[in-house]
């Protein structure tokens, strides 16, 4: 945990064990999009739930750590992205940002 694929407002690989639980929610909305519908602009508020344990089954709800946040992503006709977040959570708040492109 600690990531985009779950626990954002916590350090990349912060909680780590060999058995994780998490639950994900975002929900998105278009700010822009192109005409044919291949470059978009996007908002999104996002709460991610999540837990470590040496087994699944000792994995308990009193122990899950919580972050919510907001973001944004621009996506471009030729598979480039950029986009960024906000995330807020028990031990503070995360800032992250990022850049990928198609070759």
């Amino acid at each position: 945990m600690g990531s985009e694929q779950g626990g954002r407002a916590y350090s990349q690989q912060r909680f780590r064990h060999l058995a994780m639980a998490a639950f994900m929610v975002e929900w998105r909305w278009e700010v822009w999009q192109e005409l044919h519908g291949r470059s978009r602009a996007e908002s999104f508020l996002f709460y991610d739930s999540g837990s470590v344990a040496d087994r699944v089954f000792d994995i308990q709800l009193k122990n899950m750590r919580r972050s919510i946040g907001f973001g944004f992503r621009l996506v471009t006709i030729e598979g480039s992205s950029m986009g960024g977040y906000m995330a807020f959570g028990d031990e503070g708040i995360r800032l992250r940002a990022s850049l990928s492109t198609a070759f």
